[in-house]
């Protein structure tokens, strides 16, 4: 899907973006008719010779292309699961250098790639986003330390009448610290830090989020990439209604109430690899007109 087509002006992944560069353009050439039916060619000023289209380097690897689409597959397969994604980044780069999007065909029972998950599907990302959580946590409050502790306590904690417990105990009597609320992916412990850092000022929080980018589309050039959602606390429905409620920003910093693509998602974790600096994503490393590079 990535690499794409361009059929019925529809215009998808890289071709389609590409579409002016790669399909060249037509020559033209006056020619007159002979009295038995056939072409003779003529010569005029109007006459111009068609041009091939320019050739695209995409940043995929065939190789690792393989190994990411069998290893998704397999994972799929075993986990009976409806559709999936993956996305193999370089990261000092931002250069793509695989991505599979498969979704079971439920006819053949088969699995196939007929939706671009990774750029045009937003969801809610669940635990992986508590990392973009405790960015802005660190960020807003640069006193709080990795040993300092926080009491997640023994058993689940209720926010506002709603439940939250972790999948795992890990915590010692209750007192976890900061570093192993992140290495655990402690749902309790997040919520915690997050909601006592911010309840009195939960558009900190939002903010926060939206300084990481997540609430803008990366602007790959590709068509059909998903507008992500990150709720603020004055946002109203058509009809007026508020969308924030008291659970919004324990359950958004764990990764509800939030919709983001997994490119984005993998946008964030790149940066956090590449020591703070933050890559778009790169789906092509020069373009070609025969043995020339023109543009890189």
């Amino acid at each position: 899907r990535m690499i794409g087509y361009v059929k019925d002006s529809i215009y998808v992944g890289i071709e389609g973006a590409y579409d002016d560069l790669l399909k060249g353009t037509n020559g033209q050439e006056l020619v007159r008719r002979l009295h038995h039916g056939g072409w003779i060619p003529e010569e005029s000023e109007n006459n111009m010779d068609a041009k091939n289209g320019d050739d695209i380097v995409t940043t995929f690897d065939i190789t690792l292309q393989d190994i990411v689409e069998s290893s998704l597959t397999n994972t799929m397969i075993t986990n009976k699961a409806e559709q999936g994604c993956a996305i193999l980044m370089e990261v000092e780069t931002g250069y793509v250098r695989a991505m599979a999007n498969l979704k079971l065909n439920h006819k053949t029972n088969q699995y196939g790639e007929t939706y671009n998950f990774a750029l045009a599907e937003r969801y809610e990302p669940g635990s992986v986003f508590k990392i973009a959580s405790m960015i802005v946590l660190l960020n807003n409050n640069p006193k709080l330390k990795l040993d300092d502790k926080v009491n997640i306590g023994s058993g689940p904690i209720i926010f506002s009448k709603r439940k939250m417990d972790d999948d795992h105990r890990f915590a010692q009597n209750g007192i976890a610290t900061v570093q192993e609320v992140i290495e655990q992916s402690s749902n309790k412990g997040t919520a915690v830090l997050i909601s006592k850092e911010f309840m009195a000022h939960p558009e900190k929080y939002v903010n926060g989020l939206y300084a990481l980018g997540l609430n803008k589309k990366i602007g790959t050039g590709i068509a059909g990439e998903a507008q992500p959602y990150i709720k603020h606390p004055d946002d109203k429905t058509k009809d007026g209604r508020k969308l924030w409620s008291n659970v919004s920003l324990p359950w958004m910093s764990i990764g509800y109430e939030v919709n983001v693509t997994p490119l984005q998602l993998i946008t964030l974790y790149n940066a956090i690899a590449n020591g703070g600096k933050m890559m778009k994503p790169q789906f092509v490393t020069e373009i070609r007109r025969g043995n020339q590079t023109i543009d890189s």
